[in-house]
């Protein structure tokens, strides 16, 4: 095997086993988050408020399991305060696109919180590993 041949391997090992922990981490902190979320708004709650209150709850899994295990660095770099804030940011993103299917499927169409949270545990994950990956732990 080619060196060049060799380290697209390895890199393809390494993305794969990148994409398995981030939907490890990001399963348990959306069942939490979207099982939070439809508790919430069944108790009255408004989808807006419920999505931020089961928001909050998730995100320390959510940093914990990413920084620590889905994008841990090998040389023991935890990266500072640069990448918490980049975190932070990410995190924001994601929290505001899922606010937005909250307002517009469960406010203002009156649909059932379900057809948001399923929004909520697809699209905007999407977008956040694209972000970790690329800008966060680059």
């Amino acid at each position: 095997m080619k060196p060049t041949e060799l380290l697209a391997t390895w890199a393809d090992r390494r993305l794969h086993r990148q994409l398995v922990r981030f939907g490890f981490v990001g399963a348990v902190a959306a069942a939490l988050h979207s099982s939070l979320f439809v508790l919430f708004v069944h108790i009255g709650m408004s989808g807006v408020v419920a999505n931020s209150f089961a928001f909050l709850c998730s995100f320390s899994i959510s940093y914990a399991g990413h920084s620590r295990w889905t994008f841990k660095t090998t040389n023991g770099d935890r990266g500072g305060f640069g990448r918490f804030s980049r975190f932070g940011v990410t995190t924001a993103i994601g929290f505001m696109l899922n606010t937005l299917f909250a307002f517009i499927i469960v406010d203002t169409l009156g649909m059932s919180a379900w057809v948001a949270a399923i929004l909520m545990v697809t699209a905007t994950p999407a977008v956040v590993f694209l972000l970790l990956k690329l800008w966060v732990f680059a």
